[in-house]
């Protein structure tokens, strides 16, 4: 399809208000003032024995394209997380709120686990990736 001036008024038109949605998206979010979180909806009854009253929905962090796979390590008041789409891990400290890249690239690694020593395993479509032999955060 050939590019004309009304296709490509129309693609610039379509991302400005794309992105000026999701700017302002991001803009309407607040932390609950009161508990339980209204950010929290419950959609199916049956849920509602699982809900956490005492508890609330907390942004650590935007711009992440897919963030999932959390894992706390608890002696360093640190969160470590899967920002898959982007290749990377990223780190978040809860004592200076700070955010930064822990591993690039990640090699696309999806959610992984805590062992008993100061480690993460990832786990791939096709093969376990443990990290090599030393500290994680010496």
């Amino acid at each position: 399809m050939p590019t004309t001036r009304r296709t490509m008024l129309a693609t610039t038109g379509a991302a400005a208000i794309a992105a000026a949605a999701r700017d302002a998206m991001a803009d309407d979010w607040q932390p609950a003032m009161h508990y339980p979180d209204p950010a929290v909806e419950i959609l199916d009854p049956s849920f509602e024995k699982y809900r956490l009253s005492l508890v609330c929905v907390e942004r650590v962090a935007t711009g992440l394209r897919w963030a999932e796979g959390p894992v706390w390590f608890g002696d360093f008041r640190t969160m470590i997380f899967s920002d898959v789409s982007n290749n990377r891990m990223m780190a978040w400290n809860e004592d200076t709120g700070e955010l930064s890249v822990f591993r690039k690239p990640s090699n696309y690694s999806p959610p992984r686990c805590l062992a008993w020593v100061v480690t993460t395993t990832s786990c791939l479509a096709s093969r376990c990736c443990p990290p090599p032999d030393v500290s994680l955060f010496g």
